[in-house]
Parts: C-alpha cells; structure tokens; sequence
C-alpha cells in the first residue's frame, strides 16, 4: 500500500488540512473497505473526514415498497440513525461506532 508523506505529496508543513466528505451506507462491506482505506490516509497526511449517510436501501427500492423511514424496522436506516445522534454529539464518535460496527458487520 502506498504511503503518502507531506513530502512526497510536495505539502508545505503549514498546509492547510484537506477535508473529505465521504458517504456510505453502515450495510455495505464496500463502503467499510473504503473507508478502512481511507482512515489510512488520514493517519498518513492528517486530512479531515466528514461522515456522511447514504441509503442504498432507498435508493434500490422497489416501485411500491415503503420508504426505510416508514417501516417499523429497516437495517440500513436504523444504523444510520443510531449514526446520526452519534454525529450530532461529536464526529469522532461517528467516526470509531463505524469503525466498530463495520468490522463487525464486514469483517467478523
């Protein structure tokens, strides 16, 4: 895996820190993989992460079916809302519950 330095990335030390939006979806093992990825990174070059929610389960629904939001139990979106309180009291808690419950969704 490639590691990235402020050296090789020709950064002044004083650089300001670049943010990245990343959305994902706490059911989908691709965006877990990213997103270990990317936590890569961060620890690599100190850019910032913005969490951000994305429904596959909404957008793949089904002409007719309800919404996540209107049944009594939807996986994806209970997770995100479990997710949502965690981010309206700090990204960072956002940040490890994502990292705890991804791994144990895709990993274990």
């Amino acid at each position: 895996m490639a590691r990235w330095s402020r050296q090789a990335a020709a950064l002044p030390e004083d650089a300001m820190t670049a943010a990245v939006d990343f959305h994902f979806d706490p059911m989908c093992p691709f965006a877990y993989a990213t997103s270990v990825w990317l936590r890569d990174v961060r620890a690599q070059s100190g850019i910032e992460v913005n969490w951000r929610f994305f429904s596959l389960e909404e957008i793949n629904r089904a002409e007719g079916k309800k919404h996540p939001w209107e049944r009594p139990w939807s996986y994806g979106w209970s997770l995100m809302r479990i997710g949502a309180l965690l981010r309206r009291r700090d990204m960072a808690a956002l940040d490890a519950w994502y990292g705890l419950i991804g791994a144990e969704l895709h990993v274990r």
